[in-house]
């Protein structure tokens, strides 16, 4: 008995700890919304003085609207209303749900994948600012490219955009 009153006792701190947590969170997402709102609202009040930017004004203003619903939503709503409200979304639109998963999934899987990718390279050096995206270059008096730091050919020299003699450039 006195065991099941302890994990009660600890299953509504924690519940009150998350509670406030989100409330606390989505308060201060809300300011930003309603900040970024503001900003687009100075914006359309900008490029309404140019008849060119007239069009781009309404966009802007449209854009301050929604997220200015948005943000007072965020405000106004508690937990439960924000929970209850993800709820019912979720069984009305299981297929938007399903896709926007994958759709993150994939996002987080390829942003891993990068990061993974830059740590096993190495540390960068000074000389990786000028190498840009590609490690492959052309140099003077070889018939076919050559990979730099490898000393492999690349065939990049065959190609019609082929830099003069005596000239070191990056190649895609």
């Amino acid at each position: 008995m006195q065991r099941t009153e302890n994990s009660t006792i600890v299953m509504d701190n924690v519940r009150g700890f998350v509670t406030n947590q989100i409330d606390q969170r989505s308060t201060d997402l809300a300011k930003q919304v309603l900040s970024t709102s503001e900003n687009l609202r100075h914006i359309a009040d900008q490029l309404r003085g140019d008849a060119l930017t007239h069009g781009a004004a309404d966009l802007a203003n449209g854009a301050a609207n929604a997220t200015g619903r948005v943000g007072r939503y965020l405000q106004e709503s508690d937990v439960d209303t924000l929970v209850s409200n993800a709820e019912d979304f979720s069984r009305e639109r299981p297929w938007t749900v399903a896709i926007g998963g994958l759709l993150l999934g994939f996002a987080a899987a390829r942003t891993l994948k990068a990061g993974s990718a830059r740590r096993l390279r190495g540390p960068r050096t000074p000389d990786d600012a000028y190498a840009g995206s590609s490690d492959r270059y052309v140099t003077r008096g070889m018939e076919s490219g050559t990979d730099a730091t490898r000393g492999t050919a690349t065939g990049y020299a065959s190609s019609p955009r082929t830099p003069r003699a005596g000239t070191v450039h990056a190649t895609e």
